[in-house]
């Protein structure tokens, strides 16, 4: 990733300082504690096969999932933080 953007261009923001700023505009960061936490157990399981069906490789959807956890923890501050706001409201 150079100057923001990811080498994958299959979501819909092709910029993460685009997205960051999305993100920080609509959604406050105990919600983003709770969306990394629900994203998590994705990074373990695999991925069910209606929703991986005929769209892109495990791998891809691996990668972009791993990709865009990174980013909510950067979004908020850091693992310390992400680790402080998931204590804060009990997840």
């Amino acid at each position: 990733m150079a100057n923001g953007k990811t080498d994958n261009q299959n979501h819909p923001y092709h910029n993460e300082i685009e997205l960051m700023n999305a993100i920080k505009e609509c959604i406050n960061p105990e919600a983003v504690a709770v969306i990394h936490a629900y994203l998590q157990p994705a990074l373990t399981r695999p991925i069910p096969r209606s929703i991986a069906k005929h769209t892109v490789d495990d791998d891809t959807i691996d990668r972009q999932v791993e990709w865009f956890i990174k980013m909510l923890v950067k979004l908020v501050g850091g693992e310390k933080e992400m680790a402080r706001l998931a204590e804060e409201i009990d997840i």
